[in-house]
């Protein structure tokens, strides 16, 4: 069984059925899918594209990017990338993954284009009318050539390249072979019921494993529609809740908390929503949060558990089965094991490293002897992650061995923002941790040493990160100290630096409140309003930055 055989089937079976949807335009049913995903098949073929080749993608959210991730995926290599990386980032990725092409929009110079044509890769641009049918769009490049391997993607073929960071500050690249994808959709269809009469709201960054597997590729799999709309904010959500219906979402912890914020207005149609369930993944959520949603919605909150490496690997299944808030729920099909440090197997009750094997664990990262070394020891995945099982066979994830931050679901090594700092002439050495956060999980903070001698001020080292950084990774606050907290074997000792970044914090807001008022102008207290709402607060401050109050993007 390969992708395209799949959708075939699905056209036949259901070809009036919507497979994808977005606001504002003609949707594209399932019975002209496989016509629409054969259309870019052969344009990658003329490309000189096909089985085994990458094509990085950096399209912005919608549905183009995601039918040309579906589209790829079946004949060849897609590597979705996150089309608001900083040049550093592209030049990076796209050095180290030296895809056959790049996918990005028609129009604009833009930092991928840039770093494109700097490593001499190819670019294919697509060109689409939003008064056309989804998926009516143009592939145009100057490329011309034979496709080495044309046709479609079989069972052991790689189909997705996705990344994910490590404690090194390297990316990693998961590649996911077609029969991890149509394992992972097998399985989901047991989990969550999910067919033909569903569909989704697609919320999540369709560069992200949430939102390219779990809320994208797996629905379609198993011929339920997916909404694509070209942005996430509320009330737009909530439009398109109340226009199309969905059955289900699917979102990470930060943006649960943000619909359930500012749900107020909106109460009315979330009461009379018609979603079976909502998934929860990307990190542990709030038991307020869920209980809010779940009172808002009538639905449940279904909590998982997995990564990029695994797809799902425990799920908290649908009434009437037993649901335990705060667990990630139930080993699906994969074998999820607890392990001490020695890879001695655990018992009920016992915290270790979370393990897994099983038909979606991939089985090593591309290009990565290092990394796979590491992570893959005798047919086990080691997630990097501590939990435990109760007796009842439940998972609480209870920490991390890696030290990646988790800022809303968008995990990194604080590794890669540390070489960023580094990087400026005035810093001799830094450290980046993770501090609570009340909507975002956790949020970035940093401590630097400045050369000897030197003074570099506070926003010159934002700005320099700002620059070469995506806007997630970049720190909140970034302090000053005389030399880096150090353990007895002289690395530097994390947890001290977070305590010592969580006291400047505190002190920063304390001499915020204590000095001296001036009146606000009339615009000034506006926005101060504004800003106490957002900033949950009631103390905002004339002189204040919005990003260093604690304001996201």
């Amino acid at each position: 069984m390969n992708l395209w055989r799949q959708f075939g089937d699905l056209a036949a079976q259901q070809p009036n059925i919507e497979a994808i949807l977005a606001p504002d335009r003609t949707s594209l049913s399932f019975g002209r899918l496989p016509e629409r995903v054969d259309a870019l098949r052969v344009a990658l073929n003329r490309f000189g594209i096909g089985r085994g080749d990458r094509v990085a993608i950096a399209l912005p959210k919608g549905p183009e990017m995601a039918l040309c991730l579906v589209g790829v995926a079946s004949c060849a290599i897609a590597v979705p990338l996150n089309p608001d990386y900083a040049d550093h980032e592209f030049a990076r990725y796209l050095g180290r993954l030296r895809p056959r092409a790049v996918v990005l929009p028609a129009d604009g110079v833009s930092a991928v284009r840039r770093q494109a044509i700097a490593l001499g890769i190819p670019t294919i641009e697509v060109i689409f009318d939003s008064n056309d049918e989804i998926g009516a769009f143009e592939l145009r490049s100057d490329l011309r050539a034979v496709a080495a391997r044309p046709g479609w993607n079989e069972a052991d073929d790689v189909a997705l390249i996705l990344m994910t960071s490590g404690s090194t500050g390297n990316a990693k690249f998961v590649p996911d072979r077609v029969h991890h994808l149509l394992a992972y959709a097998h399985e989901a269809s047991k989990m969550f019921d999910l067919g033909p009469a569903d569909r989704n709201i697609h919320i999540m960054p369709m560069f992200h494993g949430h939102g390219t597997k779990s809320s994208l590729l797996v629905p379609l799999l198993l011929g339920a529609g997916v909404v694509c709309p070209d942005r996430f904010d509320v009330p737009s959500f909530f439009e398109n809740i109340e226009r199309y219906r969905p059955t289900w979402y699917s979102a990470g912890y930060a943006l649960h908390h943000i619909i359930l914020d500012q749900i107020e207005p909106y109460r009315a149609i979330a009461r009379t929503a018609r979603l079976r369930f909502i998934r929860s993944g990307s990190g542990r959520l709030d038991p307020k949060i869920m209980q809010g949603l779940e009172e808002a919605f009538g639905a449940p909150v279904l909590e998982r558990y997995g990564c990029s490496e695994t797809c799902t690997l425990t799920y908290n299944p649908l009434p009437p089965a037993v649901r335990k808030p705060g667990t990630v729920g139930i080993p699906c099909f994969n074998e999820v094991r607890i392990v001490d440090d020695t890879g001695k197997f655990l018992g009920p009750g016992e915290e270790g490293e979370v393990v897994a094997r099983g038909a979606t664990v991939i089985d090593g990262y591309w290009d990565d002897a290092e990394a796979n070394g590491a992570a893959f020891t005798a047919g086990w995945f080691h997630t990097g992650d501590l939990g435990r099982f109760d007796s009842d066979g439940y998972l609480t994830i209870t920490g991390r061995i890696k030290d990646l931050i988790n800022r809303g679901g968008e995990k990194f090594s604080p590794v890669e923002v540390e070489k960023v700092l580094c990087e400026h002439p005035k810093v001799r050495a830094a450290c980046v941790c993770a501090v609570p956060h009340p909507t975002l999980g956790e949020e970035v903070v940093a401590l630097f040493v400045p050369v000897e001698g030197a003074e570099v001020a506070e926003q010159d080292l934002l700005a320099h990160t700002r620059a070469r950084i995506i806007w997630f990774k970049v720190p909140r606050r970034i302090f000053v100290c005389a030399d880096l907290p150090k353990s007895d074997s002289g690395k530097v000792h994390r947890p001290s630096v977070a305590q010592l970044c969580l006291a400047k914090l505190t002190e920063a807001n304390t001499a915020k409140a204590s000095h001296g008022f001036r009146e606000p102008s009339a615009l000034e207290r506006e926005i101060l309003l504004f800003w106490n709402e957002v900033l949950e607060t009631n103390n905002a401050d004339l002189d204040e930055d919005f990003f260093l109050a604690g304001g996201d993007y």
